[in-house]
């Protein structure tokens, strides 16, 4: 317990960091109150397999956080949820990134459009 202790106090506090463990606290508080308003429709979740305060905060005080750095750490199960979670991300990302594509291909066009109404105009 002295070693935690220690270890403790040479981390910095980072209030960033404590702001998003503080957000996400909160929001798995209210996911668990509406379960219970809804009359349980989910099986209420063990918060030690959810949450490892330690875990996270050695993490963050890494200066870069790889994927497989994390899942290094997992069992099989958190494995694969993560590796669900990591491909749902990268897919939404890529297609946010083609949505800001077609955006910008479209925007381009209205302007060659419009460039070219306003040349049609002044040639007559």
């Amino acid at each position: 317990m002295e070693a935690l202790k220690d270890e403790g106090n040479m981390l910095q506090l980072q209030p960033d960091v404590a702001h998003a463990f503080c957000q996400w606290q909160c929001c798995f508080r209210q996911s668990l109150h509406l379960n219970q308003l809804l009359c349980f429709p989910l099986t209420e979740p063990y918060c030690s397999r959810l949450y490892c305060g330690p875990l996270l905060h050695r993490l963050t005080a890494e200066s870069e956080i790889k994927p497989d750095t994390i899942k290094g750490l997992m069992n099989e199960k958190q494995r694969g949820l993560f590796d669900i979670i990591h491909h749902s991300l990268e897919h939404e990302a890529l297609r946010q990134e083609r949505r800001g594509r077609k955006h910008k291909i479209e925007k381009e066009l209205d302007n060659n459009m419009q460039k070219k109404n306003r040349h049609n105009v002044e040639s007559k």
